[in-house]
């Protein structure tokens, strides 16, 4: 897989010939969807080359080729850790949860799962404009067979909304992160920090500078910082704006990821945040954006961090049920 000019190529020919066998070609999609089959029913975790074999296998089955009675052995030539980016591809971003029993339970329980049955290179648009709550009701129950709860329709409509601000068509795929984003969200209800706009002075010789007005503790505050990239320079500057009252946070990792293809693709961003008593939070955004999907990240990180510091409380879906 993913070599050119494989170094075991004629042993293969050789065996294929000798033994009367045949090969065929199965494409991605073919593969992770046998993957995740193989790992539901038989809890084995192969790397998507381990499970070409069983793709092909469907696929004879599915034509007749093969029939269903015969014993057939299936060689996993590795796991799936040594590649795990390629199962997420077809699986929603493992969430963070707070150690609440019923933050637990929500997401064990929660339907959003099912999404993990559409891979990444869906393109087909589902929306121009922004839709009503009906609408995206109905839409994401039509796509992934699920039923939005607890406003999270209303949640998703905002992402959407800045999806279309920024002239960028909601894709399937798009949806499909959305909707990762929207399981993921805080359920704290108070919110000390909310990042209201920004704005980069950045040039090719120059050290890009950022400014930023952030709601802090009910109060606005402008701040200004210069970074090695803008996202720096953002969070440097948001975080001037927290310095007096706040908790002290630093960023100790920072990761993007685009699933899709073009300059429009939608973007994941993970930022995992420390604070002083070494609490730690992985926050995540999406956004045609990167920028904006970086900020969303710190300003959700931020505040869960207060949280964690006695700062705010949780609202009733948050509470300890056990």
């Amino acid at each position: 897989m993913c070599v050119g000019a494989p170094l075991d190529a004629p042993k293969v020919f050789s065996a294929l010939k000798e033994s009367g066998g045949f090969a065929g070609d199965v494409s991605d999609k073919e593969i992770l969807e046998a993957g995740k089959l193989l790992a539901s029913t038989e809890s084995i975790f192969s790397e998507p080359s381990g499970s070409s074999g069983l793709a092909l296998l469907m696929r004879l089955i599915e034509e007749g080729s093969v029939d269903k009675s015969e014993k057939i052995v299936l060689v996993m030539t590795g796991a799936g850790l040594k590649d795990p980016k390629s199962a997420l591809r077809i699986l929603p971003s493992p969430p963070s949860v707070e150690p609440v029993l019923s933050e637990v339970n929500r997401f064990i329980n929660y339907d959003y799962y099912k999404i993990c049955a559409e891979v990444a290179e869906s393109e087909v648009i589902l929306f121009r404009k922004v839709p009503d709550e009906k609408t995206m009701e109905d839409v994401v129950r039509r796509e992934f067979g699920i039923d939005l709860k607890n406003g999270d329709a209303k949640y998703a409509i905002e992402l959407v909304k800045e999806f279309i601000e920024k002239e960028k068509p909601v894709s399937k795929n798009d949806l499909k992160l959305i909707l990762e984003e929207t399981l993921r969200r805080s359920r704290i209800k108070e919110k000390v920090l909310k990042i209201i706009d920004y704005t980069i002075d950045a040039s090719k010789s120059k050290p890009p500078q950022g400014y930023v007005t952030v709601e802090y503790m009910g109060k606005e505050v402008t701040k200004r910082a210069i970074g090695v990239g803008p996202v720096d320079a953002i969070i440097k500057a948001a975080l001037k704006a927290v310095e007096e009252g706040g908790i002290g946070v630093r960023l100790t990792n920072y990761e993007v990821e685009i699933n899709t293809r073009g300059t429009d693709a939608a973007v994941d961003v993970k930022m995992t945040l420390e604070d002083n008593k070494n609490n730690k939070v992985i926050a995540m955004g999406t956004n045609p954006d990167i920028i904006v999907a970086s900020v969303e990240a710190f300003e959700q990180g931020y505040n869960i961090l207060h949280w964690k510091n006695g700062g705010g409380k949780k609202d009733e879906r948050g509470k300890d049920d056990s």
